[in-house]
């Protein structure tokens, strides 16, 4: 991956906002990585489809993140949940 597919993967990067407008339901195989994760139910992981692509958000009240990938989602759900 070269750095101009770096910044243009953060420049199509939705705000976690957008994402709720176009949440779905998690299916119970990503619930249960999420629950895998040390799911302590501080923070909230939802997943959003626009334009085809699915995106996943990990936030609380004090920080968030969006990821194009389950696993990234997964793996940084415990950083943003200590936040909370």
């Amino acid at each position: 991956m070269t750095t101009s597919d770096i910044v243009q993967f953060l420049l199509e990067s939705p705000e976690i906002e957008t994402l709720k407008k176009h949440r779905q339901t998690l299916t119970p195989e990503e619930k249960a990585a999420f629950d895998g994760a040390g799911n302590d139910r501080s923070a909230t992981a939802m997943k959003g489809v626009i334009d085809g692509k699915t995106w996943y958000a990990v936030y609380t009240h004090r920080s968030g993140g969006v990821f194009s990938a389950l696993n990234a989602a997964v793996k940084a759900y415990p950083g943003i949940a200590s936040t909370g």
